[in-house]
């Protein structure tokens, strides 16, 4: 047998084969992160989307009155928790959840709202109550002032979460909000204005879990 049919048969050296398998990695890593903002990119519109359809609900529900009272588990005291609002339809169906547990609101078992980013949240992430433009800064349990302006307020976000879903809301007709609170501190309040920019948006979000967005619309809007 000649020296080059038994370097033909010989196959692989290591170094080949780690060549081949680095490779590999790189086009599965590559193709993993391409998913993963596939994925980002689909939470955020779903987020946008159940923002966008709650805020157009609660206002086809009491857009004929001047002001609701309440916060998000009495709001305007007819729907007298969350539940009440799910089987209102104010909520994205795909979001709602059954809980069995107790919070600190509600009173036991209740439908609740999770949002894109907690597949599973125990007492919800997305909210509804009354808003006072003055005072409020997130969104309260309960209160008894009327207001004429209601926030949807989303909750338990990571700071990239965070980021990307306060700075995707703009003015353009319409429902949209009036401001947006970032973690408690408002957007138009403190001078600025919508859209809200990726250097505020990324100034007000933290890098925990426990970020919080309100969404504050006028019950009617403008031209009513």
């Amino acid at each position: 047998m000649s020296p080059f049919s038994a370097r033909k048969k010989r196959g692989f050296t290591l170094i080949e084969l780690a060549i081949v398998l680095g490779v590999v990695a790189s086009i599965l890593g590559a193709l993993w992160a391409l998913v993963g903002i596939a994925r980002e990119k689909a939470r955020l519109a779903t987020a946008i989307d159940a923002v966008t359809s709650t805020a157009d609900n609660v206002q086809a529900l009491y857009g004929s009155a001047p002001a609701i009272a309440g916060g998000y588990t009495d709001l305007n005291g007819s729907l007298t928790s969350m539940s009440g609002l799910v089987h209102a339809g104010v909520f994205p169906e795909a979001l709602v959840q059954k809980t069995m547990t107790t919070c600190s609101f509600g009173g036991g078992a209740e439908n609740y709202v999770a949002s894109p980013w907690t597949a599973y949240s125990p007492c919800g992430a997305i909210h509804v109550c009354a808003w006072n433009y003055v005072g409020t800064t997130v969104c309260p349990a309960t209160s008894a002032a009327r207001e004429p302006y209601f926030a949807v307020e989303v909750t338990q976000l990571d700071y990239d979460a965070c980021t990307a879903l306060a700075s995707s809301f703009a003015p353009n007709g319409g429902t949209t909000p009036v401001d947006i609170y970032i973690n408690g501190s408002g957007v138009v309040a403190a001078g600025g204005a919508l859209p809200v920019s990726a250097a505020i948006a990324t100034g007000k979000c933290s890098s925990t879990m426990a970020n919080t967005v309100d969404f504050v619309y006028r019950l009617r809007p403008q031209g009513y």
